[in-house]
């Protein structure tokens, strides 16, 4: 190919920056430029110089375009995640260490926590302060509250408890879950309780 053949396909060129810069590359050549003043010109190691040239050696045009491998495979198949996601669908919160310590022990797999997080992310999984929840408040508080509206306001008082809770300790602990995260708790235990009607 010649340096006028080279000119044209740069200005032609429809398969990205990378490949004209390789183009330009090769251009410099022609020239007279040595390998390690063009590298340096299009912004590239000389390390990478040598292997366009000998790509184009071998392939001229098509040795300039990108090769891409698809990335690194990675460490958990897809079923394996698949099998990962239903274990943890199975508890409704989850400490980060717990799932380090469950990948490493059923799948025989290390992750970076980093990358963990990645893999929950696209779990859908929510990593925030779980939500207290008073351990003997009765699931369904809410119907029992609308059963309510039958009564005769005439014949009935209703009257309701608010508890005020001074928290001895911050409930800064971050969990992993599915949805919004809920934890139920004994609240009566800190003496400093404050009740009202």
């Amino acid at each position: 190919m010649s340096e006028a053949d080279i000119t044209k396909r740069i200005r032609e060129e429809r398969n990205g920056v990378r490949v004209i810069t390789r183009l330009i590359f090769i251009k410099f050549l022609y020239t007279g430029m040595g390998v390690i003043e063009a590298s340096k010109n299009v912004g590239v190691a000389k390390r990478v110089g040598y292997q366009w040239i000998k790509r184009w050696n071998e392939s001229s045009y098509d040795g300039l375009t990108p090769i891409f491998a698809g990335g690194k495979l990675g460490k958990l198949s897809m079923e394996q995640k698949d099998e990962l996601k239903a274990l943890l669908q199975a508890k409704d919160l989850w400490y980060l260490k717990d799932i380090v310590d469950l990948i490493t022990t059923k799948f025989s797999v290390e992750y970076s926590e980093r990358q963990i997080r990645r893999i929950l992310k696209s779990f859908k999984m929510t990593h925030t302060k779980p939500y207290r929840v008073y351990y003997n408040k009765p699931d369904d508080a809410d119907k029992k509250l609308k059963k309510l509206d039958n009564v005769n306001p005439s014949e009935s008082i209703i009257g309701f408890f608010d508890e005020a809770t001074p928290q001895t300790s911050s409930n800064t602990v971050r969990m992993w879950s599915f949805g919004k995260p809920t934890i139920r708790k004994n609240t009566t235990k800190f003496r400093a309780n404050t009740f009202r009607f």
